[in-house]
């Protein structure tokens, strides 16, 4: 039944253009968020050890810390074009919603 469905979807997505996009860009953020995962668990700083008797579940530990960046690229994102319009910039819509709290470029390297 599985395969029935996935061909249906992609016959669909050959014909909608409108969906190949949508789902091109859930796509696109997944693999986002995997890279911006894959740099934190290659960090210069590892994530602790389980230690004997105390089980640590790295794969939260890397989500709390991936979900904190996105956070924090949210927030801060949101303040700059606050403080960019309050000096009187005018700040496109269209060019807000193709920013990203996945990205990470801004930080220095490590």
């Amino acid at each position: 039944m599985g395969r029935i469905e996935r061909t249906l979807f992609t016959l669909d997505c050959i014909n909608d253009e409108d969906l190949r996009k949508t789902t091109t860009g859930y796509l696109n953020r997944g693999e986002s968020r995997n890279s911006l995962a894959r740099r934190e668990s290659s960090s210069s700083r590892p994530l602790p050890r389980p230690q004997p008797g105390k089980p640590v579940d790295q794969g939260i530990e890397l989500n709390m810390v991936v979900s904190a960046i996105i956070h924090w690229n949210a927030i801060y994102t949101g303040r700059v074009v606050d403080v960019l319009r309050d000096a009187g910039y005018a700040v496109p819509e269209h060019l807000l919603s193709s920013l990203s709290s996945l990205s990470w470029e801004h930080e220095p390297d490590r």
